[in-house]
């Protein structure tokens, strides 16, 4: 009874509806009306209590037309429309490819051509096939193409390029340095990064290595240091402990080498 009273309720809402139709149709009574449109908020939209309501307002307002519509008080209303037309990443890689880089190719010349994308593996080995054919007929004798991923970078850097180099050279142990990402605490932020940022992003990869090198736990090594050259730094070690190979990873760019005979 108390929703009710408050108009809280539907039934309240529509009584209170009725009453105040019924005195703005007493007040327009005696005025020259073309037609009368309502428009009642409620609980819940009627199409019963619609009708309803519209042939009260007739017995008072006789001969004009009248339309009374309900509408659910949370029913959502559009406030604006706005379309937004979002490029797919791998046309624009495309006509950057084809405007900046194709036309500085020159006979006989070495390119080393770097994208990041978030596609799938087989989409990324398809650009980079296609591209290094599209250097090859402009003229380049070397041109290295490499589509690394642009989600979890560092992880998918492990695992779908560095892994792979490392098969077959005896690899037994492997050093990872991290960049310890330090925010800025005299800057008020709803959230700080934590150090351990760039880490986190690297599991489950010594599960990886481990299942696609042979190299045992204690035989990984991760490692957060202050102020690195790149965001990951490297090291794999054969058996008697000489670092065979070596390779950085930031987000600019990525470099990797083999070390036959430097010391650890």
């Amino acid at each position: 009874m108390t929703r009710f009273l408050q108009a809280k309720s539907g039934a309240g809402q529509a009584s209170q509806a009725l009453v105040e139709l019924g005195n703005i149709a007493a007040d327009l009574k005696e005025k020259k009306l073309e037609s009368l449109d309502a428009k009642v908020f409620l609980e819940k939209a009627d199409p019963a209590l619609d009708t309803y309501l519209s042939a009260q307002l007739h017995k008072t307002l006789e001969g004009i037309p009248v339309t009374v519509t309900s509408q659910t008080v949370t029913e959502a209303v559009a406030v604006f429309d706005d379309t937004i037309d979002i490029p797919w990443e791998v046309d624009e890689f495309w006509s950057k490819f084809n405007s900046d880089v194709l036309p500085k190719v020159k006979p006989g010349a070495r390119v080393v051509l770097e994208a990041r994308l978030s596609e799938s593996p087989r989409v990324r080995m398809e650009i980079a096939a296609k591209a290094r054919s599209e250097l090859a007929n402009a003229g380049a004798a070397d041109a290295r193409v490499t589509v690394l991923s642009a989600y979890k970078q560092g992880y998918l850097w492990l695992t779908e390029q560095v892994i792979p180099e490392l098969k077959g050279k005896g690899a037994r142990a492997v050093q990872i340095r991290i960049a310890s990402c330090r925010p800025d605490v005299s800057k008020k932020y709803k959230f700080y990064t934590m150090p351990s940022r760039w880490l986190h992003e690297l599991y489950p990869v010594d599960e990886v290595f481990q299942r696609e090198l042979g190299i045992s736990g204690d035989g990984f090594r991760l490692e957060l240091v202050d102020d690195p050259k790149e965001i990951y730094s490297l090291e794999a070690l054969d058996r008697s402990g000489k670092v065979i190979y070596q390779a950085a990873f930031g987000w600019r760019s990525f470099s990797s080498r083999i070390r036959p005979t430097s010391k650890f």
